[in-house]
């Protein structure tokens, strides 16, 4: 698990979004290291709107819109939560035509019961999710031969 902190506005989602469209598409990587194998990404926000503004930057970095899926909860108005809702997740990347090889909580906070920077209860959310990903395969990119 990675995470990009800072203060709105400051460029973290449209970087997410890079890194995204580049795994969609096999495109290589800033520094010039190969991209070589393509997949779905799943994307969960709630801070813009996919239509305006979402779609528009992902495609503007030459992404492939079929690869970027969402997560959205059955009836009503309820938003995704990590401490509920991990099995929809699940069920998204097995139901995912190419491998899903990276998830997106933009901003991870929005997924959680939790109160923002209250440590005591984001902590036990995160620690959740890294045990969920890490049961899933997930791996840390440090240390990691590209592939």
């Amino acid at each position: 698990m990675s995470m990009f902190n800072g203060e709105p506005g400051h460029g973290k989602s449209m970087a997410s979004l890079d890194i995204a469209a580049r795994l969609t598409v096999g495109k290589n990587w800033p520094d010039g290291q190969e991209n070589r194998r393509k997949c779905s990404v799943i994307l969960l926000t709630e801070e813009e709107d996919a239509a305006d503004t979402i779609l528009p930057r992902f495609l503007a970095a030459d992404g492939d819109p079929k690869k970027l899926l969402t997560v959205k909860i059955q009836g009503g108005d309820q938003i995704f939560k990590i401490e509920q809702h991990l099995e929809l997740l699940e069920r998204k990347i097995e139901e995912a035509e190419e491998n899903v090889r990276l998830v997106i909580f933009d901003p991870v906070i929005d997924y959680t019961k939790a109160k923002q920077n209250v440590d005591e209860e984001v902590r036990p959310v995160l620690t959740r999710l890294r045990k969920w990903a890490e049961k899933h395969g997930a791996r840390s990119a440090r240390n990691q031969p590209p592939e």
